[in-house]
């Protein structure tokens, strides 16, 4: 793997690094938001097994929202309520229904949204204590824009 250019390390000891300078060695519970890639769910689960991972819900809405664009171009009040109701879906447990709901689209429809990756692996059957409205209610994002923000520079 190519190492990050200010340290040479690969990303995962990087990450674990930054991660032990922010506290991660005191924290109780720990929590991994992310888009659901391969390498970033590998990369979990070798460096923090027993995270909780969670699809970022922000980055799945904006997928699902591209692909209500692609779906209804010109007839906004279908999009919305398409892509509501599947949102609605994503953040009370119900992923393998949108995943389905997805994949059975026209092939030409998800076409269309190019900018829409979705696949098995991005939306999995998860445990119940890591749903967005378990992480919402102990006070956890449920998107990884808290922790981009975060980031520090010196």
């Amino acid at each position: 793997m190519v190492g990050w250019p200010d340290t040479g390390l690969e990303p995962g000891r990087r990450l674990h690094w930054e991660a032990q300078r922010g506290g991660l060695g005191r924290a109780r519970n720990i929590l991994a938001v992310g888009d659901r890639a391969t390498w970033i769910r590998k990369l979990v689960a070798d460096r923090w097994a027993d995270a909780d991972q969670l699809l970022d819900f922000y980055y799945a809405s904006q997928r699902l929202w591209s692909l209500g664009e692609a779906l209804y171009p010109k007839v906004a009040t279908a999009r919305w309520i398409w892509v509501e109701a599947r949102l609605h879906g994503l953040r009370h447990g119900k992923e393998q229904w949108v995943l389905k709901e997805i994949e059975g689209l026209p092939h030409r429809a998800v076409k269309l949204a190019k900018s829409f990756a979705w696949n098995k692996t991005t939306c999995r059957a998860r445990p119940p204590h890591e749903l967005p409205d378990a992480i919402a209610q102990r006070g956890w994002p449920i998107g990884s824009g808290v922790v981009d923000s975060g980031w520090r520079t010196r």
